[in-house]
């Protein structure tokens, strides 16, 4: 039973390669054909994932499996979250009267 659940998820995962590849035909059609607006027309999805999103179907398939891996974010968002993360502590130390953000302006002056 365990190796027959193990293909399947495969199995569903390659389907999953697969409508990618549709998708993204069907995505460089779309730019040229779906647009919204009169005088001015823009395409009707502005990036491909807001078209088609892998890592969402990718996630609803390995959840169903009780896969526990998690799928890598890229570099930009970690970066993204990280400096987030740390505005708001900067933000919360500041305001507890623990940061002081004119401490750069005396060390100037030595």
């Amino acid at each position: 039973m365990r190796e027959y659940s193990l293909r399947w998820e495969a199995y569903q995962l390659k389907q999953l390669s697969q409508e990618a590849a549709i998708a993204s035909l069907a995505w460089a059609n779309q730019t040229v054909q779906a647009t919204t607006g009169g005088k001015h027309p823009k395409p009707k999805y502005k990036s491909f994932d807001k078209f088609f999103d892998r890592e969402k179907a990718e996630t609803k398939i390995r959840q169903q499996y009780g896969d526990t891996y998690a799928i890598q974010h890229s570099k930009k968002e970690t970066a993204a979250k990280v400096f987030l993360d740390r505005y708001e502590e900067y933000q919360r130390l500041k305001k507890a009267g623990r940061i002081d953000p004119n401490a750069w302006k005396r060390e100037e002056a030595d």
